[in-house]
């Protein structure tokens, strides 16, 4: 605070002036925790921001508190400071403010502190306690205040009103709420008495409300006497409507899975009741924007530099999806800038507007017609919706928390020379860095995984448990999540439904979580996969070419999210919303090419149930003699699919590099080594055999190197992209609307069918997903 005053002292270059009094205009505090609306106080209510109100207790104390506030900071805004008697008459009017303030702040903090109980069940308890000790303390300061007869004594109350102060900063535990409308109440005054009964302007009176008739509070305590009417607060000059005119900032940023590890569970319970599009998902900094735009007036406008991650994911459907619903405009964006510096951070320049924008709408400097909530030129402003058809195909990969789970190979292999019963829990680990930059894509550790067993079970191992216990445990015990804690010898997330499915397949698709480029690799399916990876329940080939694809790509970077530069692919938001095309159905129900019948020339003999998946190929290999650019078969999905992996694996073995090198020359123009054009005419192939399955075959993808936000790539054209994202959206919401007819979805769930979970739930007694369903 005062480097800020002294910086902006700095600024004015008026050595010769006093510093100027800021400290009524220069606040600190936690912006989300705390107050945004008034109404939130007078409701008793966090999550209640709207609607008619009646007197309660804390009306009489609000209004004279705002009343004689507004007056005083009215004041100090209007006095110069010429000398510094001036700063000194302006400190002593602002504490007269704060102190007047004094009684409805620590109100607004006991509101606060009940949300942050760590018992969840305690909380209303304890609210509705805190409401009414408040309101017998409020009763008794205006009764001390004008001095009536038969007022309690003014001590007793004050030592009640210090009891209340000393729980509320006990359960605050240091952290500093930021009460808008109790900080600034010159800006936010205006209108509050067209919302609250008996604060009218005109003059009104009002009937006085207790608390709920229903709640135990109620039944054990009467309802404090306050008086049946009140005069209303007078007219303030100068206040035409609340909200500020402009907001400018650098909010934080912080990942949504991050906020209750760093700020405890409490804190982010607080977050998802005060923000209701909040899922717990979503960066912080969405939660900023959002309040920014709560927090101006109409017609008033908002700029925040935000983590890039703003336009995509849970994060955009936090914050600017919330924020253009609710009739906010995004006038002028940068969707992705480098950050000054060595940090490899990339960040988005964001300006929104509450209500109508008449001036010039810019993407990147470039002029465009409007900007959707994507950071994108929108044309259709309604966001993609999860499909039943993909529920139940794409899952995480274990979250492990707590890197003593995973040993090195020789290690496995003592443990097992030791106790062959270990090799039940002794698994092969894929991160994503042995999909990414392994040639062999094949695990490069182990892990022991315990799964669902008990820890009675789990004691049957006791060389493996005693790992655990020496290197997991530990660090376990600090966790802030009490489940984690309690079951120190599991995975944090164990994902028993993937390895379900998964437990006969021979392969899998796996998709690098957070990659440079978006890739999808066949992998065996008896490994344990980290959650730095993504797996996609499916042994088609012709699967493999869709994820592949560009189509696909250019879907992925709208609806996924990044962190730093690089993408990041998220299951609900990239698979489960994506249309697959329909007239594959007859393709996709065949087997596989390499599933099909066991006899014939080109047969081999079925690898040993000892094989380990993670060690090369004992059988004898025969080289394909046939020229890597021929191929007699028609040009399917799945040849196409099965002819780019077989490729590019061999690329990468020739080369011995893993696929970030390999896409790294796939999309530099100076590569033009044979085996990489090849590549590049493969990839071209399998996007046009795609385009087709769709039935688009007026659309040329008009494939080269184009420049994108990503940089140089290897790609199809502007053009293209917006038309096959537009094509794409529309038949995503033709499947939805589809799948809600057919009863597939709750109607009740709200947009996109994302109250029930993962893309929604299949119907019990229903039958099988036609048409997408089957692909996978």
């Amino acid at each position: 605070m005062e480097m800020a005053k002294l910086s902006l002292w700095l600024i004015t270059l008026q050595k010769d002036r006093p510093f100027s009094f800021l400290d009524h205009a220069l606040r600190a505090g936690d912006s989300l925790l705390g107050l945004a609306h008034i109404d939130q106080l007078l409701h008793w209510s966090l999550g209640k921001t709207s609607g008619p109100t009646t007197a309660t207790f804390l009306t009489e104390p609000l209004r004279r508190a705002l009343q004689r506030a507004s007056a005083l900071r009215r004041k100090i805004r209007e006095t110069p400071v010429i000398d510094v008697r001036d700063a000194e008459r302006k400190a002593g009017w602002l504490r007269e403010a704060e102190e007047a303030l004094g009684l409805v702040r620590l109100a607004a903090d006991l509101l606060v502190a009940a949300a942050l109980h760590p018992e969840k069940k305690r909380r209303a308890e304890l609210s509705d306690e805190f409401q009414y000790r408040m309101s017998l303390a409020a009763e008794a300061w205006e009764a001390v205040r004008q001095g009536s007869a038969g007022a309690p004594k003014g001590d007793a109350n004050r030592e009640e009103l210090a009891a209340l102060r000393r729980e509320a900063d006990a359960l605050l535990a240091g952290r500093q709420p930021f009460h808008w409308p109790l900080e600034f109440p010159e800006v936010f005054l205006s209108g509050l008495g067209s919302r609250v009964s008996g604060l009218e302007e005109e003059g009104m009176g009002y009937r006085v409300s207790g608390m709920k008739s229903d709640s135990d509070a109620t039944q054990k305590h009467p309802t404090p006497n306050i008086p049946d009417t009140l005069s209303p607060i007078p007219d303030i000059p100068d206040i035409r409507s609340g909200g500020f005119a402009a907001i400018v900032g650098n909010p934080p940023f912080l990942g949504g899975t991050r906020i209750s590890t760093t700020q405890g569970s409490s804190y982010l319970q607080y977050l998802q009741l005060t923000f209701s599009s909040f899922h717990g998902r979503a960066d912080i900094c969405a939660l900023f924007f959002i309040r920014s735009y709560d927090l101006i007036k109409k017609q008033g406008d908002f700029g925040l530099i935000a983590t890039n991650t703003i336009s995509q994911g849970d994060t955009r459907e936090t914050g600017l999806d919330y924020i253009v619903s609710n009739s906010g405009v995004i006038y002028n964006a940068i969707p992705s800038l480098s950050w000054p510096g060595g940090a490899a951070v990339a960040v988005s320049v964001i300006h929104v507007r509450r209500g109508t924008w008449k001036g010039n709408f810019e993407i990147g400097g470039s002029l465009v017609d409007t900007i959707s909530s994507s950071l994108e030129i929108a044309k259709q402003k309604s966001k993609p919706e999860q499909l039943h058809a993909n529920s139940g195909k794409s899952f995480n990969g274990s979250k492990l928390d707590g890197i003593g789970f995973v040993i090195e190979p020789d290690e496995a292999r003592i443990l097992k020379s030791k106790d062959q019963k270990n090799t039940e829990i002794l698994r092969p680990y894929l991160n994503g860095e042995d999909v990414n930059s392994d040639p062999n894509q094949t695990s490069s550790r182990w892990v022991i995984a315990f799964g669902e067993r008990t820890l009675t079970q789990a004691e049957g191992y006791p060389d493996c448990l005693n790992i655990v216990r020496e290197r997991v445990y530990p660090y376990r015990q600090t966790h802030q999540e009490e489940r984690t804690r309690r079951n120190w010898w599991q995975f944090q997330r164990l994902r028993p439904e993937l390895y379900h499915k998964i437990e006969k397949s021979s392969r899998v698709l796996v998709i690098p979580r957070v990659s440079k480029y978006l890739t999808c690799s066949w992998s065996s399916g008896k490994v344990i996969y980290s959650d730095a990876t993504i797996v996609i329940v499916t042994e088609n080939d012709a699967i493999f070419a869709l994820i592949q694809s560009t189509i696909h790509d250019v879907w992925t970077r709208i609806q996924g999210s990044t962190l730093e530069t690089r993408m990041r692919y998220t299951p609900t938001d990239c698979f489960e919303t994506f249309p697959f095309p329909t007239s594959l159905q007859n393709d996709l129900t065949q087997r596989r090419r390499g599933a099909e019948a066991q006899s014939g020339p080109d047969a081999r003999s079925p690898l040993p149930e000892s094989h380990h998946p993670d060690t090369p190929d004992p059988r004898p290999q025969t080289p394909d003699p046939r020229p890597q650019t021929l191929d007699p078969r028609p040009q399917t999905l799945e040849t196409i699919g099965e002819r780019y992996h077989t490729h590019r694996k061999k690329v990468m073995l020739d080369r011995q590099e893993g696929l970030t090198k390999t896409y790294n020359r796939f999309h530099s123009p100076s590569e033009t080594s044979a085996d990489i054009a090849e590549l590049r005419r493969l990839h071209e192939a399998m996007d046009n055999a795609v385009a087709a399955a769709y039935g688009w075959e007026d659309l040329d993808l008009g494939h080269g190197f184009h420049e994108t936000k990503q940089g140089l790539r290897y790609t199809i054209s502007e053009a293209a992209r917006r038309v096959v994202l537009d094509r794409l959206l529309a038949l995503n919401h033709q499947r939805y609307k589809e799948e809600v007819e057919a009863g597939l979805h709750d109607r009740g769930s709200g947009a996109g069918g994302r109250g029930s979970g993962k893309g929604g739930r299949k119907k019990k007694g229903g039958s099988e997903p036609e048409g997408q369903g089957r692909l996978l």
